[in-house]
């Protein structure tokens, strides 16, 4: 009596292979896009949230803060992937995300992220 064979065929093995591949390139793309568009999502947030701590310490000081720090805001968020500043000048200011490393690389359209005093926020799309 002969007994039957378990297991796969080359040919079997090599369509599992194919079929994975294509699976992700289409997926890997999605995926990177979407991690950019979260990292992204937290420097608007505290962007936003350095803004409004901005005016609140304008209305206690009559002037606007020239550190983060000042403004009890961490600079340390998202540190691996953004470099936060702020840019006082003549009763304005200016808070600035600017992508490091791999997050530069996948946003490029939308680095800097900046808001000003006036509530522009620049790039347009990438809010």
């Amino acid at each position: 009596m002969m007994k039957n064979k378990q297991g796969f065929t080359l040919v079997e093995l090599l369509i599992t292979v194919v079929i994975v591949g294509i699976l992700a390139a289409v997926v890997f793309p999605s995926y990177t896009d979407y991690v950019a568009r979260s990292a992204r999502a937290e420097a608007v947030s505290m962007l936003s949230g350095a803004a409004a701590k901005q005016e609140q310490y304008y209305m206690d000081h009559r002037s606007y803060a020239d550190s983060l720090s000042k403004l009890g805001v961490a600079n340390t968020a998202n540190s691996k992937l953004y470099k936060f500043d702020i840019a006082v000048a003549s009763g304005s200011f200016t808070i600035k995300a600017t992508a490091l490393a791999q997050q530069a690389s996948r946003d490029k359209d939308c680095t800097p992220l900046s808001i000003d005093s006036a509530g522009n926020r620049k790039p347009e799309g990438c809010w």
